[in-house]
């Protein structure tokens, strides 16, 4: 209720003399009391607000009206305050936490009657959490301060800076960053800024304006966001496989919340620059990749990670080491009888692998290859007796690693062409007393030719002795069962060896006795 006053007769007579007084100095003094508000600030928990004001006025007697601005947008007294030295008031009918609260107050005194302006409090909306950014997204509208006679005009705002604040418990608060408080017309408009760095935890955050000059702040409603983004807290190529020389198989796996990503594999033929996507999986575990010529390796690979359902920017995992395929070569060599093997596979630091090296000959079984070593230098030299191989030898390199010997991987194929070892006499003679002397054939060693076919000629270029036979004695030096004339004479030698290779050799022989 509006309280009203009475004045005595000697108060009538006081209060004349005053105005006698100040007509005869030439009309009435001006009006030094002000009324302002200085904040108006929602308080946590209960969303109710307090106003907070400064009066200067001479006079004793009078009150204050409260006034707020209603659903309409229209003004209306809440509350009537007779005592014109207070300077608070909580406001218990309002929640603040749904709407931002406008407020003006009138002070009324025998002397005058003061208007300050509206102050609206800062309203802070619920966060929206940006998992591609990795944060959280607060958006408000600021303080307001506008007149309140006529048609609305904005006014400073008596703040010059704005906290975003953060709390894990919503009661003790700490300042994220500091932002300038924009001043009118700007004001008017949905400020926004994201809070990024933050692990998954449920959080509180509220907006303070604040006067650096007198310490006077005011507070926003306090939204409270369970930030819990998808993690994984692992992800890595598990290995590189090579199945039976025709398939490459990416395993790779992650621990987390993997059914909230999509997996991306890259390949390259480099292991730093050139990763092109190869495919996109919803699940870890193995991909094939048939397309890739495996010969042509080492191939390398790496794995993205990205959340699922959203068009992201940049994944939201990598792996930041590459895992290569093994990659195998070979190289024959006739003196000495050796294959040079050499091979690459890269894969994290925090990886062992343990290498069996393996080969196997035509139509036979893979068999390890006797006294290979890994020495870290990525070769070894196969070295084996005369004849021990012959025709096309095929190696593989088979690896485990050293934490999980159930993973065994494979390298590529290769295959090489070790040449048989022949040996043909350059002489002979029939009456030697060693009997391997006394006939003229080639000996294979290691090897029984699939074809064969030898044949003598004389020095006029006639045959004299042929064979197909590589059982056969061989040319006892007789030509029609009569001893030959001792002297030199040619040979062609054709014969196929294991795999099909045909070779043609052509010579001469010395006949001696």
């Amino acid at each position: 209720m509006r309280k009203t006053f009475s004045v005595g007769f000697g108060g009538k007579l006081v209060f004349l003399l005053v105005l006698i007084f100040a007509f005869l100095n030439e009309g009435f003094p001006q009006n030094q009391n002000t009324l302002r508000i200085d904040s108006v600030s929602v308080i946590p928990g209960s969303n109710h607000v307090i106003i907070r004001w400064t009066l200067q006025t001479t006079v004793t007697e009078g009150y204050i009206e409260i006034h707020r601005q209603l659903p309409n947008e229209t003004y209306g007294e809440i509350a009537n305050i007779p005592n014109v030295f207070t300077s608070s008031f909580i406001d218990n009918g309002v929640n603040a936490g749904s709407a931002a609260q406008s407020y003006y107050l009138t002070s009324k005194t025998l002397i005058d009657t003061l208007f300050s302006s509206a102050h609206r409090t800062i309203f802070l909306r619920d966060p929206n959490a940006d998992f591609c950014e990795g944060e959280i997204s607060l958006s408000w509208t600021n303080y307001q301060v506008t007149t309140t006679t006529g048609t609305p005009l904005q006014q400073p705002v008596p703040f010059d800076s704005l906290r975003i604040q953060v709390s894990n418990d919503g009661q003790v608060f700490s300042t994220y960053e500091t932002l300038p408080h924009p001043q009118p017309p700007q004001n008017l408009q949905i400020q926004e800024f994201s809070v990024s760095g933050l692990d998954p935890s449920q959080y509180f955050f509220r907006i303070q304006a604040y006067n650096s000059e007198t310490g006077v702040t005011s507070t926003s409603n306090i939204r409270s966001y369970g930030y819990n983004p998808p993690e994984l807290s692992s992800l890595q190529v598990d290995y590189v496989d090579i199945v039976e020389n025709q398939e490459l198989q990416i395993a790779f796996s992650a621990s987390g919340d993997t059914g909230d990503f999509s997996y991306e594999i890259l390949r390259s033929d480099n292991p730093d620059t050139g990763f092109d996507p190869m495919d996109t999986v919803t699940t870890p575990g193995v991909v094939s990749d048939a397309g890739t010529d495996v010969g042509q390796g080492p191939w390398f690979y790496r794995i993205k990670a990205w959340l699922a359902d959203l068009e992201c920017e940049w994944p939201a995992y990598e792996t930041t080491e590459t895992f290569s395929s093994i990659f195998l070569s070979a190289t024959a060599r006739s003196a000495p009888n050796e294959v040079m093997i050499s091979w690459q596979h890269h894969f994290p630091a925090v990886v062992d692998f343990e290498y069996t090296l393996k080969l196997k000959s035509e139509q036979g079984l893979w068999v390890d290859v006797p006294n290979f070593i890994n020495d870290g230098s990525g070769e070894f030299f196969h070295r084996f007796i005369p004849g021990e191989l012959v025709g096309i030898v095929t190696y593989k390199l088979e690896a485990y690693r050293r934490d999980n010997p159930t993973v065994r991987i494979s390298s590529n194929y290769v295959a090489v062409q070790i040449e048989p070892l022949v040996h043909i006499p350059n002489a002979f003679r029939p009456t030697s007393q060693h009997a391997k002397n006394r006939t003229f054939k080639p000996f294979f060693v290691g090897f029984m030719p699939e074809s064969y076919q030898l044949r003598v000629f004389n020095r006029w270029g006639l045959v004299i002795y042929t064979s197909d036979d590589p059982d056969d004695l061989g040319w006892d030096g007789k030509i029609n069962g009569s001893t030959a004339t001792p002297g030199v004479y040619s040979y062609l030698l054709q014969y196929t060896a294991p795999g099909g290779k045909t070779t043609e050799k052509r010579g001469v022989v010395t006949l001696v006795y």
